[in-house]
């Protein structure tokens, strides 16, 4: 059975959510972008989606938690750059880059901060604790 023809741009976003995560199936990748799209009423009887397509939520349904260096791996890096955003240090990362994936508590989403919790999240991680 034929695959169907996507848009280059949501070609692009299958492309970045299999950067994050490689082994997922094709039908996993469609349930992602399709399950993120924005609904805008005024095209939803002209588009199968009833929407556009919204990258970035997509792409954080992926993102590892803890990963504040956003390298793919839970390692130290990741927890000095959660103990210097709770010091107030401003390290050298951009608060945009920081997704909203990477926060470890709360209730399924996370406080929307990172923190001291994502610190000892990572090093139980790399301790085989977690």
């Amino acid at each position: 059975m034929a695959r169907p023809h996507l848009p280059p741009h949501v070609t692009g976003v299958a492309g970045l959510i299999l950067s994050k995560n490689p082994w997922l199936d094709y039908s996993v990748v469609k349930s992602l972008i399709l399950d993120t799209v924005n609904k805008i009423p005024s095209v939803s009887e002209m588009l199968v989606t009833g929407g556009r397509v919204n990258a970035f939520a997509a792409v954080d349904l992926v993102i590892s938690p803890g990963d504040v260096s956003n390298n793919d791996s839970l390692g130290l890096e990741d927890v000095i750059l959660a103990l210097q955003i709770t010091a107030s240090m401003h390290p050298n990362i951009c608060d945009a880059c920081i997704q909203r994936g990477v926060d470890v508590n709360g209730d399924g989403d996370g406080d929307g901060r990172i923190g001291i919790e994502e610190s000892i999240y990572v090093m139980q991680k790399i301790a085989g604790l977690k």
